[in-house]
């Protein structure tokens, strides 16, 4: 969820780092799952990006935020696609949580009539 919060923040891994002060490769190793990152680290990043310390414990769920856009004579650079998607994958958890809280019920009432358009 580091790599999220980051994203989402526009911040690249050598900025972070360096406003850490961390070395690049160790917050790549903290974000790739080889090194495990202490409380007090992690309370730093989730400080300095503005993020609840909460928000990294989340379960990550992975999903496809490669963003598929076209416009003609435009480009969006690289950090502002991954801006947008980090903020899908946020905007997913939240959503998956607001769902998973709710019952719905799905029996559908004896008179009631589907009208297709």
């Amino acid at each position: 969820m580091i790599i999220v919060a980051r994203e989402a923040r526009k911040y690249n891994q050598a900025k972070l780092a360096d406003e850490l002060n961390i070395s690049q490769a160790k917050l790549s190793r903290i974000e790739s799952e080889f090194l495990d990152i202490d409380e007090e680290l992690l309370s730093k990043i989730a400080k300095k990006l503005d993020f609840p310390l909460s928000f990294f414990y989340e379960p990550s769920i992975p999903i496809d935020t490669e963003l598929k856009l076209h416009r003609k004579r435009a480009t969006l650079k690289k950090q502002d696609v991954s801006c947008v998607g980090a903020y899908t994958h946020i905007f997913d958890i939240n959503i998956s949580k607001l769902l998973n809280s709710v019952e719905v019920d799905t029996n559908i009432p004896p008179n009631f009539t589907f009208v297709i358009f």
